[in-house]
């Protein structure tokens, strides 16, 4: 839900409150690259970019500078070669290989405009050998948990994962936060911050590697406190007034 990206935890505020270290970044989702130049002053060296329209790739690959910037046009997923309808929503940002459910009803002006076939690859294949995250960020519209499975034991080696989530059905069929919290225990990370839009069951989570997790100093309990504060206080004024 890129369109409301700008009101959870900017690179900043992740670097401040937890310690992120976004010197080499692996961003899927890329869309038109919105976080650009927040990822460059928090110091990216390089960051790659995985979009699955071809039109934003191609747009990107003009724009982007490809000494700190890398595109590929993927469908990232769990196994390679499943064929998957990407589905183009009328915003573009909101487009998905999930059809949508609950997201008609909350965002009725959003509608699927058109399809492409397309063949699934994973982010382990597609993803030079030679490129370490340090940190992932997933925006894909519900198939953030297939994402990290392709990534396969590569997830290892990343200190943070940013990943939106869903505790309701907007598309059709996706995993939910519950089951991606799983998931992420199991290899290491633990949640660190939820932060939900409004009401309506979908928000961004941080997962950090325990290790980086439990040596958080003081300082940066303090500052995260105060966002996650600013953010309750901020979210519950939206949902007052209907924003």
């Amino acid at each position: 839900m890129r369109y409301c990206t700008n009101v959870f935890y900017s690179a900043t505020e992740l670097t401040r409150c937890f310690g992120v270290n976004f010197e080499y970044v692996l961003h899927v989702g890329a869309h038109e690259a919105e976080e650009l130049e927040d990822y460059i002053s928090a110091g990216a060296k390089h960051i790659y970019w995985i979009e699955a329209q071809i039109d934003k790739v191609e747009h990107l690959k003009d724009r982007l500078d490809p000494e700190k910037n890398s595109v590929i046009c993927a469908v990232a997923w769990n196994e390679i070669g499943i064929p998957l309808k990407l589905r183009i929503a009328s915003n573009s940002e909101s487009s998905s290989v999930y059809k949508m459910s609950e997201h008609s009803r909350l965002y009725p002006k959003i509608t699927e405009l058109s399809s492409v076939e397309m063949i699934s690859t994973t982010l382990e294949s597609i993803v030079p050998s030679n490129f370490n995250p340090t940190f992932l960020n997933l925006d894909i519209q519900g198939s953030e948990l297939n994402a990290l499975k392709g990534f396969g034991s590569r997830l290892l080696g990343i200190d943070a994962i940013y990943s939106e989530v869903n505790k309701s059905d907007l598309y059709l069929g996706i995993p939910h936060f519950d089951e991606i919290t799983s998931y992420m225990k199991n290899l290491g990370f633990s949640l660190a911050s939820v932060k939900w839009w409004k009401l309506d069951g979908w928000g961004d989570a941080l997962y950090l590697r325990e290790s980086l997790h439990t040596k958080r100093r003081i300082k940066s309990v303090i500052l995260r406190k105060i966002y996650t504060g600013k953010w309750h206080l901020q979210n519950s004024i939206r949902i007052i007034f209907k924003r």
